[in-house]
């Protein structure tokens, strides 16, 4: 993901959005995601985190980070049916691809025409670290006819690695 430059305290995203200040716009330009992959990252993002309880391994930093991007989303749109109704569903039913797309379409609206709210929500995101087993994970992808001779994915190494 994207490194965030300029940090934007949590504790700020309010439940009801307040006027632009200079600073919300200039947090705003200094966003890296357009409001569709920050929608899209937030919801599937919830949807991990309410797949929580059936046996994901979740470190605790990951953990802790989607508890507080799903408090601050809920904070936040507390007032709005649309959002608080899609993240109902989707907690009720997190593998569900379209429940979450529903909840994507949601937050885009709503990021787009609040560009404050979309750069707390970006930091929150970009905050959680990728990953969350706890060991390494890779993903090897190999297509069509394609023909691979040796893959290495190497994690941590501490000493030499010879091949």
């Amino acid at each position: 993901m994207p490194a965030f430059t300029r940090p934007v305290s949590a504790t700020r995203l309010l439940p009801s959005p307040r006027p632009h200040s200079v600073e919300s716009v200039q947090e705003a330009e200094d966003s890296t995601m357009d409001p569709a992959t920050l929608a899209i990252a937030a919801a599937t993002l919830i949807a991990t985190k309410a797949a929580e309880g059936t046996g994901s391994a979740l470190s605790d930093a990951m953990r802790d980070g989607l508890t507080r991007l799903h408090q601050a989303v809920r904070a936040r749109f507390s007032g709005d049916t649309d959002v608080t109704e899609s993240i109902r569903r989707v907690e009720a039913e997190p593998e569900s691809k379209a429940l979450t797309a529903e909840l994507a379409r949601a937050l885009r609206t709503r990021l787009a025409t609040d560009p404050e709210t979309a750069a707390q929500l970006e930091k929150l995101v970009n905050d959680i670290p990728q990953g969350g087993g706890a060991g390494p994970s890779f993903v090897t992808t190999v297509k069509d006819n394609a023909e691979v001779g040796k893959i290495a994915n190497i994690g941590e190494v501490k000493g030499d690695v010879s091949f």
